[in-house]
């Protein structure tokens, strides 16, 4: 090969060096308050909504178990001692359906708050997810209590008493570990669909590498909301009635809540979606 040659086929090198793609960080604290404020804010018309129907549920159960107390006493004179127990079981389903179905519907509405989805499409899709979303919180409670039951059951054969204060320390700890790795489950639930172990499993690995940042940010909104329900609960136990305000001020509590998981949720799918390599997305197509 000539010298000619060599210079038209040789490899030129760019004038500016590479770089790394710098990683992306979860959102302050700050930040995702204030756009969970803004979301709640754009959308509070929709959760109103949503609240006006799981209040219309509960009036049902009071008058349900109103109903229940009447015909218990009669049903005990006859001996039907199936009847209490039957409408027990049928209190108890209404119930449930009555605290998950606002959840969802709630969590559906922040999901779809940029195609402005309304109050009877959010509770249509939440209604459908129910018997998941109470699959995934029995999971969640049973795995995130394993270790007090087991304290439990030590202490009933006599352990040593020494262990009890190490052993109760430990499992409040393993409660908050636990509590943290699957609290995105409910979003994963509405935004992947998926359900049962998966969304617990698939939460734990939207933390990963970032379990002390995502604890932080909810002990951060913990300490607010309970800082602003504990001031409510006790400047409107000072006024007659005072339960019906500090029910409204629960409720919007709630709404924000859910929103600032959601939100959560958001930026840590955004952060693993940016954290894979050209040469690994296309992998995956």
């Amino acid at each position: 090969m000539d010298e000619q040659g060599f210079s038209n086929n040789q490899i030129t090198t760019p004038s500016t060096p590479f770089r790394p793609r710098e990683t992306r960080k979860l959102s302050g604290v700050g930040e995702l308050f204030k756009e969970s404020f803004r979301v709640c804010k754009d959308r509070i018309r929709t959760f109103l909504g949503v609240a006006v129907i799981s209040i219309l549920g509960y009036i049902v159960i009071a008058f349900m178990s109103i109903a229940g107390f009447l015909s218990l006493a009669f049903a005990l004179s006859l001996g039907k001692w199936f009847i209490p127990i039957l409408i027990a079981i049928i209190l108890l389903l209404v119930l449930v359906f009555v605290e998950l179905w606002p959840l969802l519907a709630i969590v559906y509405a922040v999901e779809g708050r940029k195609q402005r989805r309304g109050v009877k499409e959010s509770l249509k899709k939440g209604w459908k997810k129910i018997h998941s979303l109470f699959w995934i919180l029995l999971l969640q409670s049973i795995l995130a209590e394993l270790g007090f039951i087991i304290v439990l059951l030590m202490s009933i054969v006599s352990a040593p008493t020494l262990l009890f204060i190490p052993l109760l320390i430990a499992a409040a700890v393993w409660s908050l570990i636990v509590w943290t790795w699957f609290v995105l489950a409910i979003p994963i639930l509405v935004a992947e669909n998926l359900k049962g172990t998966v969304a617990l499993v698939r939460s734990k690995q939207l933390l990963k590498g970032n379990w002390g940042s995502v604890f932080w940010r909810l002990f951060v909104m913990s300490i607010f909301i309970g800082g602003i329900a504990w001031l409510g609960g006790a400047a409107f136990g000072l006024v007659p009635y005072g339960y019906i305000p500090d029910g409204i001020l629960n409720i919007f509590l709630l709404f924000f809540i859910l929103t600032f998981l959601f939100l959560l949720y958001e930026d840590l799918k955004k952060i693993e979606i940016e954290s894979i390599l050209p040469g690994e997305r296309s992998d995956t197509n």
